[in-house]
Formats: structure tokens, C-alpha cells, sequence
């Protein structure tokens, strides 16, 4: 059995959650070493990291075509969606705004056709 290729759509949205767990890699590290409460900076290191895991785990899982990948991936969309806006309104829109783009990019990549065809083709 041979397999089809991957469409473009889910090579972009692969692409999308990896930067985005670089992004939550990076800013994990910069805040630990940036903070000066290395308790509190350390709690929303493991928030980061967490979400970063599970952002790994849903993007390998949605590569092999698993139906649960979309879920896992969703959720912390929707939740980056709020935090985005969050953020940019209290004064930080350099750092909100992307958050929200990305975030959106995604949850709308998520349900275009291509990508939910992708999940329905269980390998």
C-alpha cells in the first residue's frame, strides 16, 4: 500500500505548532533566567513546558494521521487565542498579537478540508 503525499496544508500547520513550541521553548528559558522569583518563574516555566509537550504529542500523533491529534491541537489554540489578547491588551501587543495570529492561523487551517481528511485517514 502506497502512501498518498501529505498536503500542503498539513505540512503548513505542522509547521505552525512547531514554531510555536520553539516559541514556548524559548520563552520558558528566557523567563527562568530572566526572573527574579525563581519560585513563580518556575511554575509558569512547567505551564510552558507542558503546553509544549503537548503540543508535541499532537503534532506527531496528527502526522500519523491519529483522529485525536485535532483535539489536542485545538485546545491550546483556543486557549493561546485568549492569552494572546490577553496579553496585548494589558500593554504587551508585541507579544500578543503574534500569539493570536498564529493561534488563529491554526484553528483555522484545523478545519479546512485537506486537514480533516488527513485525520479521517487512519493509518
Amino acid at each position: 500500500m502506497s502512501q498518498q503525499p501529505l498536503p500542503a496544508a498539513v505540512k503548513l500547520t505542522v509547521s505552525l505548532v512547531a514554531l510555536e513550541v520553539l516559541a514556548l521553548l524559548f520563552f520558558t528559558v528566557s523567563g527562568v533566567m530572566t526572573a527574579n522569583d525563581l519560585r513563580g518563574a518556575s511554575v509558569v516555566g512547567s505551564f510552558f513546558l507542558l503546553i509544549a509537550l503537548s503540543l508535541v504529542i499532537g503534532v506527531v500523533a496528527f502526522w500519523k494521521h491519529r483522529p485525536f491529534s485535532r483535539a489536542l491541537i485545538l485546545v491550546w489554540q483556543f486557549f493561546g487565542v485568549v492569552i494572546g489578547v490577553q496579553t496585548a491588551l494589558s500593554n504587551a501587543p508585541l507579544y500578543g498579537v503574534p500569539v493570536v495570529l498564529l493561534s488563529g492561523a491554526i484553528i483555522i487551517l484545523m478545519f479546512t478540508q485537506p486537514l480533516l481528511r488527513h485525520t479521517r485517514q487512519f493509518s
